[in-house]
């Protein structure tokens, strides 16, 4: 009997029996959270370099309005460094 193992459900990954199942679903249960894991951390990565991005434009545009550098460091979180190679 087949079973399709959802990474994504909780619920059964709390109540997932590993010993119970046979070589061939404990290759496809390992596979199915490897694919989960590598599905979250791209979201994750590319949600971190889209907020560094909109970081470093508001940095850009707050520096071509001759604003403080020690305030556009405050507001976006840039290092002074960072900001000053904008």
């Amino acid at each position: 009997m087949e079973r399709f193992i959802n990474p994504f459900s909780n619920r059964m990954l709390q109540s997932v029996d590993l010993a119970s199942m046979t070589p061939e679903e404990r290759d496809r249960y390992d596979e199915s959270i490897k694919i989960y894991r590598d599905y979250v951390n791209t979201i994750t990565d590319t949600s971190h370099r889209g907020r560094k991005k909109e970081k470093f434009e508001i940095a850009r545009n707050m520096k071509a309005e001759s604003m403080l550098l020690k305030v556009i460091a405050k507001v976006t979180g840039l290092s002074p460094e960072e900001i000053e190679r904008l």
